[in-house]
């Protein structure tokens, strides 16, 4: 095994262990599972602002090609976002 995949597998047992990674895993499941959780609402929100914001950031860039910097870093954390929770999402579907 290569030195990434070593990495990579002892990071896997170091989260195995960890109460708190399991603590967040279990508020995830309960958010995206659960929809009458308390946090539900609160993160239907935040996503639909997320989403907003973004196609709002994007239509500004194609008025101004120069761009902010704090924009594009913004279209690229509420990407990664997105894809962790839909990611999550189609996990806890199976």
């Amino acid at each position: 095994m290569n030195y990434f995949g070593t990495v990579l597998l002892r990071l896997a047992y170091i989260l195995d262990g960890s109460k708190s990674y399991h603590r967040l895993k279990d508020f995830t499941r309960k958010i995206l599972e659960h929809p009458h959780s308390k946090w539900k609402f609160y993160f239907d929100i935040f996503m639909v602002f997320l989403v907003v914001l973004s196609v709002l950031f994007l239509l500004y860039e194609v008025k101004n090609p120069e761009g902010h910097p704090y924009m594009d870093a913004f279209i690229q954390a509420s990407l990664v976002i997105l894809v962790i929770f839909w990611l999550l999402s189609e996990r806890a579907k199976r």
